[in-house]
């Protein structure tokens, strides 16, 4: 069984994720409820579950609160981690960007089924991304890493170092300057919402872009040379929208 704790300070979504978890996880076994910040260091320090479902604002401050005064009690926290918010935009990139699960309320039984597979297929929490959402949620616009899951783990790269990104149906390959290749399970359009304020830019169906890397544009044969002497196809439609980028660098 798989230890569960829900700390959430709404009593009826409180229990509703509980009745919910009971009919489609039946191997997540509930062994505490809590809706204050103390309340849920002391059961997460006495009772040291595997997973918790996390409450961003809760009865005397944040989850964060809860997180942080488990870990100067504890440690790094050795549970999975299922963050609970209303639709923040900022806090959601956050999450997103460090590839930490999260529920949107009202929770959706799709997308929490989603993240019980996802967790029964989890080895163990990553630190790195815990801490690379704290910093992203202290500083959004200046983030300069992104988490990216795969099977094998969660690989933090400074953002700079991604030349582009390629979609096959649902997984996207990531290439780093170093040659380096990391192929994770979601669709390129996920990255290209995460990115599009990082110097990224969509020039394909397929193709993901870091601009800094542009170096020749073929008109002719439509194609994005790169200072890695990679060459990418562009898009008919994608030719305008890539020549003003360009054009932006220049000036």
């Amino acid at each position: 069984m798989i230890k569960t704790i829900i700390i959430e300070d709404d009593e009826i979504l409180r229990k509703g994720l509980h009745q919910m978890l009971q009919l489609y996880a039946p191997n997540f076994e509930v062994i505490a409820e809590a809706e204050t910040v103390d309340s849920a260091v002391e059961h997460l320090s006495s009772l040291q579950p595997d997973v918790i479902f996390l409450d961003i604002m809760l009865i005397g401050g944040t989850g964060f609160d809860v997180l942080k005064n488990y870990q100067d009690k504890n440690g790094f926290p050795k549970f999975q981690i299922v963050f609970i918010t209303a639709f923040e935009e900022y806090a959601v990139k956050a999450f997103r960007m460090s590839a930490l699960d999260y529920l949107l309320k009202p929770i959706d039984p799709d997308e929490l089924k989603a993240v019980i597979a996802k967790i029964e297929k989890t080895k163990s929490p990553s630190q790195e991304s815990f801490e690379l959402l704290i910093e992203q949620l202290g500083k959004q616009k200046t983030t300069k890493k992104i988490a990216l899951s795969t099977a094998e783990g969660i690989h933090i790269v400074v953002i700079d170092d991604i030349v582009y990104a390629q979609s096959d149906s649902n997984y996207t390959t990531f290439v780093l300057n170093n040659k380096k290749q990391i192929i994770v399970s979601k669709p390129l359009k996920e990255y290209e919402e995460l990115l599009a304020d990082k110097g990224f830019l969509r020039i394909h169906q397929s193709y993901l872009v870091n601009i800094s890397y542009a170096q020749f544009f073929d008109k002719i044969e439509h194609t994005l040379q790169l200072n890695t002497n990679a060459v990418l196809p562009v898009a008919s439609r994608k030719k305008e929208l890539l020549l003003q980028t360009i054009n932006k660098l220049t000036k």
